[in-house]
This record gives structure tokens, C-alpha cells and sequence, in this order.
């Protein structure tokens, strides 16, 4: 596979077995989650259709599938069991789990009008075998939104390099960073095709409990204050929009 020439990695292990293993000890005691105004605010931008199925590949604890408007066939894949145990907890009956890795999915080809990844590309040991298949699975027209981290992002990526020298990196076996060029660049290689593409740094509550958390970490509520004025290429994250042709 050829990673973009600027993204930057951080490879534990590349094993199955072992990332499975790895995933499932950190989901006995760390949340891998935003906020639910964050899933509320990606739903917003996708504006699914009424009665069009969704297919969230590490879909980790159901966040977005448990916010999804009732009218939509939500199914979630991941691979960790530990994961979907979490998902399943106040997930409507008709939601489906399937414990998989995002590079092989058990699904049949053009199965989902839209397919979303938020979050878990940049963990993928194979990014681009992991946008093909969500390519083959969706149906002609169908639409993905994927979230990926900047490597550029004011923060925390640059605000740590120059307070300390290094970039962040967090638990998980494998972590990458791009730039918003490059991400997008290796997002088409795959088939799909982006249409838009969407700063994410922080969004204001529509939960009273998001804005508890807000009163409690000043820090946090500076930075949701001062979201709008980051530059784009500078944001913390990209939400790609993206269509099969």
C-alpha cells in the first residue's frame, strides 16, 4: 500500500489477533467516544433518506447507530467483542451487530445506501483495503462520511509539537495523521468520490449533558468558543462526504 507521503504512523502491531485483543482490553476502561452532540452534528450533515440503510464499520460502542433516526436500518460492525457488548445496550431491536474487521467485511456487494466510518480509518493496518470494501458494499449512488484526524490540527497536534517536540499519540495499536489533501487523495484511490469536504473541532451542545461537561472544563468551553475562527486545514478533523459513482 502507498500511504501518502506526509502521513505520519505510529505501528504497535499489525496482527489481528493482537489489535482485537488490544481493542477489547481498552474497552473494559476507556470510552472511545465524542460527545452525542458530535453524532448529532454528523447526522445532520449527512441528511440520510427515510428508510435507506446504514452500514457504521467500527461502529465501537453504537453512538451514531443509537442516534440515527428510527426509520433508518442501521447495522454496525467491529472488531471488538468488548465493543459491540457496549453497541447493544439501548440499541433498537432492529439494529444488527456483526463482530468484524473494517478490511473484510461479511457483507454482501451494493447492500447499504450509506456507509459511515467516524474516527477509525487512521486505526485500519490496510486504510485503503478498508475504503474498498466499504466501496463494494455500498450501492450504486450510495453515499459514505468518514472522519479522519488532521496531522496539521492546531490542536493538539501543533500546540504539542511546539510544547514539547513530539506528536501526540494515544493507545491504540495503530495511529496515522494526514493532511486534508492527502487523506482525501487516498479516499478516491479507493473508488469513492468526495464532494465535500467538512472542518470538525468542536460543536456547541444540543444535550443538556454536553453542556455540563462544557461548565465543568473551562479549557473545553474556550475551545468550542473559539471552533468557528480555527482555519480549515487547521482543524482537528475532516468529515469526507463521499459518493460511488
Amino acid at each position: 500500500m502507498n500511504l501518502p507521503p506526509f502521513m505520519i504512523n505510529k505501528v504497535i502491531s499489525e496482527n489481528k489477533d493482537d489489535i482485537r485483543k488490544q481493542y477489547d482490553r481498552l474497552y473494559t476502561s476507556l470510552e472511545f467516544v465524542q460527545n452525542l452532540s458530535f453524532y448529532k452534528w454528523v447526522i445532520k450533515k449527512v441528511r440520510m433518506t427515510m428508510g435507506s440503510s446504514l452500514l457504521d464499520v467500527s461502529c465501537g460502542s453504537g453512538e451514531l447507530i443509537k442516534l440515527c433516526p428510527k426509520n433508518i436500518s442501521c447495522m454496525g460492525v467491529d472488531i471488538s467483542e468488548n465493543a459491540l457488548k457496549r453497541a447493544k445496550i439501548d440499541a433498537l431491536p432492529s439494529s444488527i451487530f456483526i463482530q468484524s474487521e473494517g478490511e473484510h467485511l461479511p457483507l454482501k456487494s451494493e447492500s447499504f445506501d450509506y456507509v459511515s466510518n467516524i474516527g477509525s480509518l487512521e486505526h485500519f493496518s490496510n486504510p485503503l483495503k478498508g475504503l474498498s470494501e466499504m466501496h463494494r458494499v455500498l450501492k450504486k449512488k450510495g453515499s459514505a462520511f468518514i472522519l479522519v484526524p488532521n496531522l496539521f490540527a492546531l490542536f493538539p497536534n501543533i500546540y504539542q509539537v511546539l510544547k514539547s517536540g513530539r506528536i501526540p499519540f494515544d493507545d491504540q495499536p495503530i495511529q496515522r495523521y494526514a493532511s486534508r489533501d492527502d487523506w482525501e487523495r487516498i479516499i478516491e484511490e479507493s473508488g469513492l468520490k468526495v464532494y465535500q469536504s467538512i472542518k470538525y473541532e468542536r460543536v456547541f451542545p444540543v444535550f443538556l449533558s454536553d453542556w455540563l461537561v462544557l461548565i465543568r472544563h473551562p479549557r473545553e468551553f474556550i475551545h468550542t468558543l473559539i471552533s468557528p475562527f480555527i482555519p480549515k486545514n487547521l482543524g482537528w478533523c475532516f468529515l469526507f462526504l463521499c459518493i460511488k459513482n
